[in-house]
């Protein structure tokens, strides 16, 4: 196996790679990290608009804007891979990448990091579907295989008619050195995410908060980008439900100021309507921090099964019962710092990648 990952020349392809702090853009570094570890030899492709390239960077020319903003001239650098991995779905940018792949004779993979999940295709469901019958399935069936996170994905593939090889790996997470979670000195719950007010099931949240303090008094904190002005949305909600006092709605954290709100925090909550993954939730079961997460979403299943955590239906009344039960002390859930050490490394799921792609190629 080992022997095999050093003969692979991978390069990824994600326009923002190289900055931001969004899950594909984290994960597009932490995979390239992850693979070089198991021993590829790994480079990221991105937009040169966006930054100087390095010895592991490539610029690359791009021309348009938005999902219509596309590379130029990737094949000159795709000569020297083996490999090429795309991120993200539902963008012209990765059609016009996997062309210029088949141009060059060089597989690819596909990561759509949950893009195509029945709950995304339902947003614009008419144009979508034109979308995905005419660009993406004729990309995907051109692909040496999609790659998942967990098995909930394959379903949704077939669902849409894509029949090709399928590679299963989960996101990594990697906790700086030094850091744990301190019992919850900040007593606070926390979550940080996407002001998705639909998708991250904010209303829900706080229709749990509001629930729950007639029992126990709940301080939150909610922190990350707007989206489609969702923070307002959720500032109005808490002050209908009443909540100002208790509800912090606040920008981005990030960096430093990211791992002390998470090391603080009483416990983690990820109320989402649907997930394949969680970045966050990831990060705060990599503390140590006591989580919350639905019953739709496979890693909050996963973490609850092991007594790491909470998942629950995204409801306000089961989601209420959970904080409650873990502000009061009544629920008792293990450190899940070592298992997602051992389980959710970038070096750990950059091997299993590995031996999967070996398998598809």
């Amino acid at each position: 196996s080992d022997e095999l990952h050093t003969l692979m020349r991978i390069l990824h392809y994600y326009p923002r790679a190289l900055i931001g702090d969004s899950e594909p853009s984290i994960a597009t570094k932490g995979w390239a990290a992850g693979q070089e570890q198991a021993g590829a030899d790994v480079s990221i492709a991105f937009d040169r608009a966006t930054g100087p390239g390095s010895e592991k960077n490539i610029p690359i020319e791009h021309k348009g804007k938005g999902r219509v903003r596309v590379p130029v001239g990737l094949e000159r650098p795709l000569k020297d891979f083996d490999l090429l991995i795309l991120h993200s779905g539902w963008v012209a940018r990765n059609v016009v990448a996997a062309r210029a792949a088949r141009r060059a004779g060089i597989p690819f993979v596909v990561t759509p990091h949950g893009a195509y999940d029945p709950n995304v295709l339902d947003r614009g469901k008419y144009m979508k579907r034109i979308w995905w019958k005419t660009l993406d399935l004729p990309m995907l069936n051109a692909a040496a295989a999609a790659h998942v996170f967990f098995t909930d994905e394959i379903d949704h593939l077939r669902r849409l008619g894509y029949e090709g090889h399928v590679v299963i790996a989960p996101n990594g997470v990697e906790v700086p050195d030094g850091r744990q979670w301190d019992g919850g000195s900040g007593g606070y719950v926390l979550w940080l995410g996407r002001f998705d007010v639909r998708h991250k099931g904010l209303d829900i949240l706080l229709q749990a908060i509001a629930r729950a303090r007639d029992t126990t008094a709940l301080r939150v904190r909610l922190h990350g980008p707007d989206w489609r002005d969702g923070r307002s949305q959720i500032a109005a909600l808490a002050a209908q439900l009443g909540l100002d006092d208790s509800v912090e709605v606040g920008p981005p954290v990030y960096g430093a100021d990211k791992w002390d709100a998470l090391e603080r925090a009483l416990c983690f909550v990820y109320p989402s309507r649907w997930e394949v993954f969680g970045l966050a939730l990831a990060e705060a079961a990599a503390l140590g921090v006591p989580v919350i997460g639905t019953s739709v979403n496979p890693l909050a299943r996963e973490l609850a099964e092991a007594k790491y955590g909470l998942a629950v239906e995204p409801a306000e009344q089961a989601l209420a019962a959970a904080l409650v039960a873990i502000a009061k002390g009544e629920t008792h859930l293990l450190s899940a710092a070592g298992f997602m050490k051992e389980r959710y490394s970038w070096s750990a799921v950059g091997s299993s990648f590995l031996d999967q792609v070996h398998e598809v190629l």
